[in-house]
């Protein structure tokens, strides 16, 4: 059996640093009220870790978009097991950058990041939320491991 090697969408993904300190992980409940509760657990911990708060804010509104889509798009697993997204977040060296990602058990429905220049439908009542993380990122993508187990999609924002 061969390894779980990621499919990629986006940029190639850069293995997180091992020379800074900062993680987050975490595990929610994949509902809606998971989101707020998501952000104000990443914003205490990047707030208390002395991040730069235009770095705090951009990283909020990329995570709170982010874990809205693993909600909204979350499956029920075979396992009967409750549904549920990971946040993740570390530092990484080149640039350096805040990497945060989302992991959730819908691998079939692979984001869809604008391509350059391309705007979202604002008459549309969702579907701008990747463009926002398009916006603000350095980086973003997502990975499927070959088994298509689970998703991650993220985003790098630059530290200032």
């Amino acid at each position: 059996m061969r390894p779980a090697a990621p499919h990629c969408g986006g940029q190639p993904p850069t293995p997180p640093s091992t020379t800074h300190q900062f993680r987050f992980r975490k595990a929610y409940a994949a509902l809606q009220e998971s989101v707020p509760q998501c952000r104000a657990d990443l914003g205490k911990l990047l707030k208390a870790s002395g991040f730069d708060p235009d770095v705090v804010s951009n990283a909020l509104l990329c995570v709170s978009e982010l874990a809205a889509n693993a909600v909204k798009h979350a499956q029920t697993p075979a396992s009967g097991l409750p549904v549920r997204f990971v946040v993740h977040a570390v530092v990484v060296d080149h640039g350096p950058s805040l990497r945060l990602s989302v992991h959730d058990s819908a691998s079939t429905r692979l984001p869809v990041f604008p391509k350059n220049g391309e705007r979202p439908d604002f008459d549309k009542e969702s579907g701008r939320g990747l463009a926002i993380v398009d916006a603000l990122a350095r980086r973003r993508g997502y990975e499927v491991p070959y088994d298509g187990a689970w998703k991650a999609v993220w985003c790098e924002l630059l530290l200032t």
